[in-house]
């Protein structure tokens, strides 16, 4: 599925749908009866609005400073791909802190009416609605503030520390960054999260992989002569 907003191109992937589906917060056994389907669907928007909204705030930002962007859902997520021909790192950071401050945003306003009483609503499916969007405005997008470089939590340390140690910052970060990723892949596997622990060892191949030179990072601290491709997600 292609469209475009505010002349920002979208390209949705089948993998997104099949995702969403897969993580739906219903039992299984209830997916397939009917009286389960308006929750099924309220799900996917609640999904498809959060991912969109925050990958917009990306591009919006993205564009602000001159870049050409597109947007790609798939999977349980997205990213977005500009191109410039150099954005400060001060710049870099704030794109990358964008997506989760509009989610925080929605996802707040939605919490807060609720907590204030402002927002009573009835029929089931709209507050099952409701509740999750607000919930995965909050939560998911703590937790894309984890400092992990395929995360924008990651590529916000990473800006942040060029920014203000210039060179010796993005030294810092190729260290910081893998060591967070261990650490984490560890304590996830002694907890019994093994998808997060095969998550982080996917992660960290990908650090080993970017150390050796095998992942190309040059366009990691975009000079004003090249051009330079980012994904934020």
């Amino acid at each position: 599925m292609r469209f475009s907003v505010s002349g920002i191109p979208v390209h949705v992937r089948w993998s997104f749908w099949v995702v969403a589906l897969l993580v739906v917060p219903l039992p299984y056994r209830l997916i397939l009866r009917p009286r389960a389907w308006p929750f099924l669907v309220a799900w996917m928007l609640v999904v498809f609005v959060t991912v969109l909204v925050h990958e917009y705030a990306h591009a919006r930002i993205a564009r602000r400073h001159g870049a050409e962007v597109s947007i790609t859902l798939y999977l349980l997520g997205g990213f977005t791909t500009w191109t410039t021909r150099g954005v400060r790192p001060q710049g870099r950071f704030w794109i990358a802190a964008a997506g989760s401050v509009a989610g925080f945003v929605m996802g707040g306003v939605v919490w807060l009416a609720f907590q204030l009483g402002i927002v009573s609503v009835r029929p089931p499916v709209l507050v099952f609605a409701l509740e999750n969007f607000w919930y995965v405005n909050l939560v998911w997008g703590a937790l894309n503030w984890i400092p992990v470089r395929p995360l924008d939590g990651g590529q916000m340390l990473s800006s942040a520390l060029e920014a203000w140690l210039g060179r010796t910052g993005t030294t810092i970060a190729d260290v910081v960054l893998p060591s967070v990723t261990l650490a984490g892949g560890i304590l996830a596997l002694t907890s019994g999260l093994y998808a997060i622990a095969v998550f982080a060892a996917l992660v960290l191949a990908a650090e080993v992989a970017r150390a050796f030179g095998l992942i190309d990072h040059s366009h990691d601290s975009p000079r004003p002569a090249t051009t330079a491709d980012e994904a934020t997600g």
